[in-house]
């Protein structure tokens, strides 16, 4: 079940790869749930996902056998609940992650109310499942209403739990931007590209070449993004950045832009962003605005 899942990452994963935001510095409180969208279909947080629901889903079934006296086999009991956990699952997590992908650019506080009817919204076609189990578990109907109150309340805290995690994941994946070095506005380092910039371009496929377009911070790794491709590379922006000189500059704390591919700016939900070769769109953050803006009239 946990493949299906994890295939379902796979085949979405593309959406997080075209978004390339990334937070101006450390992220707190809910405004993780602006991010939680980027750790949802990772591997990791997928299992996490479905230890907790079978935790839970155990600890209902063991309520449920011990409130109708099923003590004659409580573990069947148990794992009829535990499969239709499972049945229900794969659907609550895809609903979930698109919801949070399709938020992501909301508030906060809409998000997390997003997410929280979208669990809602769920839990309708997962009482129909618990519903027929447990009129075949009980011996006859129960009450419709009673049954989704019996799965909608363990879903919202499981969701409310998972979204937890899911945060504090995303405040670890940018703890790194408190100490990040901020370059001066308007400061393009410019070196002459040498020794150290054959040394940068060394850990690019050579199919690549050498015509970058920007870079930009993905975790612990650096996305390298050229007029032929994009490649990962395990190094810190601002030792890419000393390596290429002056053949662009920074325009976020995690992004650097080559001069040669800029080709204008656009104002999007409060948020300034450049324009590059290809039609994509870099952020830029406000310590680096003023000088963006003079690199494109610039040219």
């Amino acid at each position: 079940m946990a493949n299906v899942v994890h295939g379902l990452a796979q085949r979405v994963g593309p959406l997080t790869v075209v978004d390339h935001r990334m937070p101006d510095g450390p992220v707190r409180g809910l405004d993780c749930l602006s991010w939680v969208y980027k750790e949802v279909l990772e591997w990791s947080l997928i299992r996490i996902a479905l230890l907790l629901l079978v935790a839970f889903a155990t600890a209902f079934g063991l309520v449920q056998a011990t409130s109708f006296n099923l003590d004659a086999a409580p573990l069947a009991h148990v794992l009829l609940w535990v499969g239709c956990a499972l049945l229900c699952w794969p659907l609550w997590h895809a609903v979930l992650a698109g919801v949070l992908y399709l938020m992501r650019l909301r508030p906060p506080r809409e998000i997390a109310l997003a997410a929280g009817l979208a669990t809602a919204f769920v839990t309708l076609p997962s009482t129909a499942v618990v519903y027929s189990v447990s009129a075949w578990v009980r011996g006859h109907y129960p009450g419709a209403l009673a049954v989704y109150a019996e799965v909608a309340i363990p879903a919202l805290l499981l969701s409310g739990l998972f979204l937890y995690i899911a945060c504090q994941r995303v405040k670890e994946r940018y703890a790194h931007l408190a100490v990040a070095p901020a370059a001066i506005p308007g400061d393009t380092n410019a070196g002459t590209p040498g020794t150290a910039a054959s040394g940068f371009f060394d850990r690019l496929p050579p199919m690549l070449g050498e015509d970058i377009v920007y870079l930009g911070v993905s975790g612990h790794y650096l996305n390298v993004v050229t007029t032929a491709g994009s490649h990962p590379v395990l190094m810190r922006l601002s030792d890419a950045v000393a390596a290429l000189g002056g053949r662009g500059m920074r325009v976020h704390r995690s992004y650097w832009v080559a001069f040669r591919h800029l080709t204008g700016t656009v104002r999007r939900d409060a948020r300034t962003l450049v324009c590059v070769t290809g039609g994509e769109e870099v952020p830029v953050s406000r310590t680096y605005a003023a000088a963006v803006r003079a690199a494109v009239e610039a040219r």
